[in-house]
């Protein structure tokens, strides 16, 4: 098994849907497995969770996700933290308007201490710094390759722009609709 293989695994196993063989779960924990949460979790109606990135990059992602859960499979609960009163999403920007896209109320959500949340956003500025670094490194190296991850990082950068100015435009209320 080669390394990338290794860390798509690892991703699947994190962030990716258990098939359900027999029976399915009902109710509120429907869609997503509480045991696969390293933090409490709760039932949060889906109105009250706020995603601040509405704007995604991975249609077939959510798609695929979508489906997935329809059918029954379980995916890790969507992290979020609370600030202001308000819940964010922390983690599982994907499973979120996956879900919320299926037409839910409910949505069973792992609630990340501030602590984890921070680490979560040191080791996100950790890699991006690396992958900055790279950026540099390639750029005598391999100018395409440089720019290639130039442009992504910029498209990322843009994409979050864009949804934060939506939500703005909108006074922080809630899209008529989420993407698919």
């Amino acid at each position: 098994m080669t390394a990338g293989a290794r860390l798509t695994d690892r991703r699947a196993e994190r962030h990716g849907p258990v098939t359900v063989k027999e029976g399915r779960l009902s109710g509120s924990f429907r869609g997503f497995d509480p045991a696969r949460a390293a933090h409490p979790t709760r039932v949060l109606r889906v109105e009250e969770v706020v995603d601040l990135l509405e704007l995604t990059h991975a249609h077939e992602t959510i798609r695929v996700y979508r489906e997935r859960m329809g059918a029954g499979d379980l995916f890790p609960p969507v992290s979020v933290i609370r600030l202001l009163g308000t819940w964010l999403v922390a983690d599982g920007h994907k499973r979120y308007v996956a879900w919320a896209g299926l037409g839910e109320e409910e949505i069973l959500v792992e609630v990340w201490p501030l602590r984890r949340w921070l680490a979560d956003q040191a080791g996100q500025a950790a890699r991006n710094a690396r992958k900055n670094g790279r950026i540099v490194a390639r750029l005598f190296v391999d100018p395409r390759e440089s720019g290639r991850l130039a442009l992504t990082t910029l498209e990322h950068w843009r994409r979050v722009a864009r949804s934060l100015a939506r939500r703005a435009g909108r006074g922080g209320k809630r899209p008529e609709s989420l993407p698919a």
